[in-house]
């Protein structure tokens, strides 16, 4: 299952960690691709319901025009979410593939939680971005710590 965590353009526009604004955005593509190919489950975890700080990127509205969408009504972790947990585990899935913004908070949030529930937690990182080099390695390394 594909998971992306907050993917949107305002999120988007304060991404400092990549080489160009659009490399994380390219690994993005490339997983919404690979994702319509194989016809992999697909969640978007949507940070407000009315888009208050941007539209989901169209790219995945396009590619995965049945994933299914929920509001994570401003939580860190969308795991914190009964919701969230419950259509996760609908799936019958054990492995998480997860992709979005910001990975040194919402993205390792949900990977760490994750992983705590029992999921095998693989993290895209070059389809995540974050707002400098720095917290990016520093969420790799708390990332590893957790054994993802």
């Amino acid at each position: 299952m594909i998971l992306y965590i907050d993917p949107n353009a305002a999120l988007a526009m304060g991404v400092q960690d990549a080489p160009t604004s659009t490399t994380f955005m390219n690994g993005m593509k490339a997983l919404s691709d690979t994702g319509a190919h194989w016809n992999i489950p697909t969640v978007v975890c949507d940070p407000w319901a009315d888009f208050t700080i941007g539209p989901i990127f169209d790219f995945i509205l396009t590619k995965r025009p049945n994933a299914i969408h929920v509001n994570k009504h401003g939580v860190t972790s969308c795991f914190d979410l009964k919701e969230f947990r419950d259509v996760i585990a609908s799936f019958g899935v054990n492995k998480l593939i997860i992709s979005g913004l910001s990975l040194d908070i919402n993205v390792m949030s949900a990977a760490i939680s994750a992983k705590n529930l029992g999921y095998e937690v693989y993290v895209v990182v070059d389809a995540c971005g974050t707002f400098s080099k720095d917290m990016r390695e520093i969420s790799m390394a708390r990332m590893v710590q957790a054994g993802i």
